[in-house]
């Protein structure tokens, strides 16, 4: 798939100084980039979409556990593209996902992730 790198993605990208991390960091973006689809990449990594913006979460590393958000845009001829949008570790990222959660919607709300694809719809995928 193509990858769009926003400038905030690429900015925290170079901050990432643990070399595992580094390491593992660039491993997702190779299985991202050679996934020929997007139910090929969330075959090979475990993706959670965000109902309140609809944005999707891969996380990966053990020590200490990172994060990528990213956002699947409509390349008009070219077919869906990746927007990486944040990089994060852990901690940063739930203080930032926190904040934009607060700004975002009321309070008393919780956020919830949710499976993309269930069993019965991955069976009718490739069961046919």
């Amino acid at each position: 798939m193509e990858m769009i790198y926003t400038s905030k993605f690429l900015k925290q990208l170079n901050k990432i100084r643990n070399k595992r991390s580094k390491e593992d960091t660039d491993d997702i973006l190779n299985k991202i980039q050679s996934a020929s689809n997007f139910v090929d990449l969330h075959n090979v990594l475990d993706i959670k979409k965000y109902q309140i913006d609809g944005t999707y979460r891969i996380r990966y590393s053990n020590n200490p556990e990172y994060r990528i958000r990213f956002d699947l845009v409509d390349r008009k001829d070219k077919g869906h593209a990746i927007e990486l949008l944040l990089v994060m570790s852990r901690e940063d990222y739930g203080l930032w996902d926190t904040r934009a959660i607060k700004e975002s919607i009321n309070e008393s709300q919780t956020p919830k992730l949710r499976v993309i694809v269930t069993e019965s719809q991955f069976s009718r995928l490739f069961l046919k």
